[in-house]
């Protein structure tokens, strides 16, 4: 019986200069004659917009709060990072026999559990400027980025065996079977520049933040954005009180402010999958095993031939991304290993076919989403070879030869090509995006 127990506590903050987080000298505008621009306080643990002091939902979070950094507000600044909680645990039992007779058995069991909470960060003063000025525009709450995790949760548990049959010295049957079952419970959220200042309708001195896509039901729009506001509505309750307030006569400003801001003003974690009809609980489960028989046709030479069927669980894609299904591989293999001329050449050999049912394929992301997925079919075939000759009258010489053929087919599916976005229709314009960070620097 083995277990074990992990709690980790990451944070890593790394400034926008080498060590210097100064950037610009910035000025004065008309809505900011002091010319001082200060940033959203970095949070010191995960859950900080949620935390009773700077709470987001309470329109306090950074500089909108008072909740500011000490460093140069007269230099712009930025920050970026992430933060995470991690608790991990598990247990496995395991049972080998080692009878003396010709059959011997292996029977087990494995629980694993992980919950991940924390998000990944930017924070900077020029951004912070979209909530105190607008810079000509509408102001808008937060003005910095947080991919939030609250909560992730992964839960596993495994049962397997394997039956050994050695009916001769020279013969070995192997057989196993694995059954496995993974719950993956995502809980995230993407909280930054979601809503705006819509004061204009009060004319208050405070600002009236309001989730910026809710304005299409209030105020018309594409029937899409209309269907997208609404399910956004629907999804806090918020639409009866909406469109009571749209239907007052004489128009009350502050009856459909109060009714809009009934819709939190940044997702809540799980909204993005609830408004995709996307569920926020996943489950994969499926049987594995493997049957293997070994021959030892002299004491210098065994062949083999084995079949495994193979199971990866299905991931959970960030945000928008796709949910990716299980993955299973049935392969084959017939191999012979070998040692010739009085040992000094030892030759193996193999020849293999495998068939990968959805496949689980990274098509490479941005820097919130991280990585997207494919599910793709793959048929492959191959041979291996590999020879090492160390002739006894030399015994500090060795030569070692390897060569391999791989044929492999993949089922059709689609990306975008990173080299040729526009594919020549003149329909679409290709814009640089900040991705550019996973270069090196």
């Amino acid at each position: 019986v083995t277990g074990g127990y992990q709690k980790t506590d990451w944070r890593n903050i790394y400034p926008n200069q080498e060590g210097t987080p100064v950037g610009m000298r910035l000025g004065p505008t008309i809505a900011n004659p002091s010319g001082l621009w200060p940033l959203s306080a970095l949070p010191d643990s995960p859950g900080f917009l949620r935390a009773a002091e700077c709470n987001a939902d309470a329109f306090q979070a950074g500089v909108a709060g008072g909740c500011i950094e000490g460093v140069d507000q007269t230099r712009a600044v930025a920050y970026g990072g992430f933060q995470d909680d991690l608790e991990y645990w598990s247990l496995e039992a395991k049972v080998h026999s080692q009878f003396d007779g010709p059959v011997n058995f292996l029977v087990g069991a494995n629980y694993s559990y992980d919950k991940v909470s924390g998000e990944f960060l930017f924070f900077s003063n020029i951004a912070d400027a979209l909530t105190l000025d607008g810079l000509g525009g509408p102001r808008l709450y937060p003005a910095f980025g947080v991919l939030e995790k609250s909560g992730n949760e992964s839960e596993n548990y495994a049962v397997f065996g394997e039956l050994y049959w050695q009916p001769t010295d020279a013969v070995t049957f192997t057989l196993g079977l694995r059954y496995n079952n993974d719950e993956k419970r995502p809980n995230e959220a993407l909280a930054g520049f979601a809503s705006l200042d819509v004061s204009f309708l009060t004319s208050g001195p405070d600002p009236a933040w309001v989730r910026g896509g809710l304005l299409p039901l209030a105020f018309g729009g594409t029937p899409d954005a209309v269907a997208r506001a609404r399910a956004l509505s629907d999804l806090y309750g918020a639409t009866n009180g909406i469109e009571a307030a749209l239907a007052l006569d004489p128009f009350n400003p502050f009856a459909l402010v109060d009714a809009l801001q009934i819709v939190p003003p940044i997702p809540r974690p799980g909204e993005q999958r609830a408004l995709e009809g996307r569920p926020s609980k996943l489950k994969y489960e499926d049987w594995s095993g493997r049957f293997v028989v070994d021959w030892a046709i002299s004491p210098t030479t065994m062949v083999y031939a084995k079949y495994n069927r193979g199971f990866k669980p299905g991931t959970v894609g960030n945000l928008a991304d796709r949910d990716l299904d299980s993955e299973t591989i049935d392969s084959f293999e017939i191999g012979v290993k070998t040692r010739l001329f009085s040992d000094s050449l030892s030759l193996n050999a193999a020849a293999f076919a495998y068939k990968y049912h959805d496949m689980q394929i990274g098509t490479g992301g941005a820097l919130i989403t991280q990585t997207e997925g494919l599910n793709v079919d793959v048929d492959g075939h191959g041979i291996e070879l590999e020879a090492v000759w160390q002739p006894a009258q030399l015994p500090n010489l060795s030569v070692n030869l390897a060569y391999g053929w791989l044929d492999v087919e993949l089922g059709k599916y689609t990306e975008i090509d990173f080299l040729d976005r526009t594919q020549g229709n003149p329909e679409f314009i290709e814009l640089n995006s900040f991705d550019s960070f996973a270069q090196p620097y």
